[in-house]
């Protein structure tokens, strides 16, 4: 046991006795996008790339602890990445002040992407239609009982759509006019400000 563990231990012990309950700082996500990276990095050797390049011209990077949760190439240019970090919150407010990271020669915007999970089967939040356990499928379009692909109802002229979640709520039926999907639902937002919550 080395003289590191033992103190630890100590102090856990001291601090667990006074009913002290040792916490972790808080952390939050970050999105850092238009990320510049040269594309013949292969993904291994990315990661610690992408640590080195915010260090440069980043003073909150130089010693920070944080955690790369998330790495994706721009399809249309390959250059460029999208970058999401787990890092403690008060650095999450500074750079959210901030708005943007100094990558090389680039300004990189930072952005609190919140991502909300919704099901095409059920029209539900936080699963998919793969982990859906509702065998009946649900119209995102009229919220009636059949495939949103096959609604003969969506393409008449006086059609009106019925959100399914807003009248589960028990909305209004003018409050409830929109499809399921629309990211303008009132049920939609109101779930994203709970996840924002959560992120900040």
């Amino acid at each position: 046991e080395s003289a590191h563990d033992k103190v630890t231990a100590t102090l856990t012990k001291g601090l667990s006795q006074e009913n002290v309950t040792i916490r972790a700082k808080p952390t939050s996500k970050i999105t850092i996008l238009d990320f510049p990276l040269d594309p013949s990095i292969e993904r291994e050797a990315a990661l610690p790339a992408v640590r080195e390049l915010l260090k440069e011209r980043n003073d909150e990077f130089v010693d920070l602890q944080y955690t790369i949760v998330s790495f994706k190439r721009n399809h249309h240019n390959p250059q460029l990445c999208t970058i999401g970090i787990r890092l403690p919150t008060e650095v999450k407010r500074h750079l959210m002040k901030q708005r943007v990271v100094y990558v090389s020669n680039r300004t990189c915007k930072v952005v609190d992407r919140v991502h909300i999970v919704q099901c095409y089967n059920c029209q539900l939040f936080h699963h998919t239609q793969k982990n859906c356990t509702q065998r009946e499928p649900v119209c995102q379009h009229c919220s009636q009982a059949h495939p949103s692909k096959i609604c003969e109802k969506k393409n008449a002229e006086d059609f009106i759509p019925v959100c399914i979640n807003c009248k589960k709520a028990g909305l209004s039926c003018e409050d409830a006019a929109h499809v399921a999907s629309s990211k303008d639902c009132p049920t939609y937002l109101s779930v994203y400000e709970v996840m924002r919550s959560k992120n900040a």
